[in-house]
């Protein structure tokens, strides 16, 4: 075989060999991806239609036109609806409480098992639980103890007490608390491991200085998780016209009826699951659009701030 054969048959294989990763590549993509185009693209992109779109029944058939009626009747809601005014407004009260309460907290236990303190490893594993059982699972274990425990508790010292999650006044601060139970666990998973992943010389060299353990916390673990923090930060705006605070995993459909805890995500999810195609949805699409309109350049802004204000930026 002469050497211009050679070089012909080499780049032959070659390009062959090339050509099958080419195809073994896209394969593997190819049903990801298709799901992908269909269950979000074309899921998101009939929504948007959807928010346009008013049903009329004319002899008995629904028919449609495109107008911008849902937007006029959200932006009524908002303005004088008493119901999307508490909604917003719970939605407000979980949001501040995930940023005020749980959040110092998570790092502040964070910081204890990054630090290898007693029984660290028992809170890691227990502190986990919630994210591996499911959710209907724990809301069942939850109300059992509160609504149950805590009565049985208080009957055998001769007290009658309403059960709190059915209690007026204990509603909001027991689906806090469950809020808080839920997200406490990955909170510290997520910001212990960032922790393990700051140098080691950095945080010996400030030893050797004399640096106590809140010095340690304030002036070198929370400035090199930064970013982690901020992550998390510009999730919570970002979910936050879509935060169900785990109602329907409590209460299922009967909190709709009680306006101290339900959340404007929570009214999506019923609009969703229990609406009507010609009545419900098309209010329900352009009720999401609006909010995606105000979340997302919300969203950019909290995140142009937090850059702004990042230590590992300006070092």
């Amino acid at each position: 075989m002469s050497k211009k054969q050679r070089s012909m048959s080499t780049d032959g294989t070659v390009f062959g060999k090339e050509l099958s990763h080419k195809i073994f590549y896209w394969a593997l993509l190819a049903i990801p991806l298709i799901e992908f185009c269909i269950f979000y693209i074309g899921v998101n992109f009939n929504s948007i239609l959807l928010a346009f779109k008013k049903y009329t029944m004319k002899d008995g058939v629904w028919e449609y036109t495109y107008s911008f009626s849902n937007f006029g009747r959200v932006f009524d809601y908002v303005r004088f609806d008493s119901v999307m005014q508490s909604n917003l407004k719970n939605a407000f009260v979980f949001y501040a409480f995930g940023l005020v309460v749980t959040l110092p907290l998570s790092l502040i236990f964070s910081y204890y098992i990054y630090k290898k303190c007693f029984g660290s490893e028992f809170f890691r594993v227990i502190l986990f639980l919630p994210g591996m059982i499911s959710v209907v699972v724990t809301a069942f274990m939850y109300k059992g103890v509160v609504n149950n425990g805590i009565p049985e508790i208080f009957s055998k010292k001769g007290l009658d007490i309403i059960a709190p999650l059915e209690d007026v006044k204990l509603r909001m601060p027991m689906v806090l608390l469950y809020s808080f139970l839920m997200g406490f666990g990955t909170n510290v998973l997520m910001y212990s491991n960032a922790m393990t992943r700051i140098d080691v010389s950095v945080v010996e060299a400030a030893q050797l200085d004399g640096i106590r353990p809140m010095q340690e916390f304030f002036c070198i673990s929370l400035p090199l998780i930064f970013d982690t923090i901020s992550t998390f930060l510009v999730i919570g705006i970002a979910g936050f016209f879509t935060n169900q605070a785990s109602l329907h995993a409590l209460y299922s459909r009967s909190a709709e009826s009680y306006p101290e805890v339900r959340t404007l995500g929570y009214q999506l999810f019923i609009y969703a699951q229990f609406g009507e195609k010609e009545t419900t949805y098309p209010y329900a699409a352009a009720l999401g659009l609006c909010c995606t309109l105000v979340a997302f350049p919300l969203t950019m802004v909290v995140r142009w701030a937090l850059d702004k204000v990042n230590p590992n930026v300006q070092a």
